[in-house]
């Protein structure tokens, strides 16, 4: 028999096929991620943002604001009822209503297409106010604003809207 030949000792041992797993386990590694890298930009809509750089370079004075709108002590419920309106509760650090003067909400997908839609918050009572329609189902993001006592205030909020709207009341 030649030097070249294989000889055979007995059955194969399951580190004879170690080396095949290895390879596998990288292929699948592989198919993931190749699969995510495509998920991601295929839903990528394009736009991350108009004003990023320069918020950044004026963060300080975003900081500033924030400090100045928790030092007002206020009380902010934006909520959403039954019938997928929004509602907003409005009270001063002591707890009474504040009156305001302009309350305006503006829902954004956050994601996809763009789709924006403005509701301007109606007085109910002292303290209260609601949007005249519905926020469609899906994902939103919320852009308070309002003015009360001579002061500004702004938030944003993350709203999901799920289930059909119960008829409004």
């Amino acid at each position: 028999m030649s030097d070249f030949t294989h000889r055979r000792r007995g059955p194969r041992s399951a580190w004879d096929w170690f080396p095949w797993a290895v390879a596998a386990s990288l292929v699948v590694v592989i198919l993931i991620n190749a699969g995510m890298i495509w998920a991601a930009l295929s839903t990528f809509p394009g736009q991350a943002g108009q004003d990023g750089y320069d918020l950044s370079n004026d963060y300080n004075q975003v900081l500033r604001a924030a400090a100045r709108q928790r030092a007002l002590g206020w009380h902010v419920a934006l909520r959403l009822d039954a019938a997928h309106r929004l509602t907003l509760r409005l009270a001063g650090p002591d707890g009474r209503p504040l009156v305001a003067t302009a309350a305006v909400a503006e829902a954004e997908r956050p994601v996809g297409p763009r789709q924006v839609h403005r509701f301007v918050l109606i007085p109910l009572a002292p303290g209260h106010y609601r949007a005249a329609g519905p926020l469609p189902r899906g994902q939103w993001q919320v852009a308070l604003r309002l003015r009360a006592a001579g002061h500004d205030y702004s938030e944003q909020n993350r709203m999901i809207v799920v289930e059909p709207p119960r008829p409004a009341p």
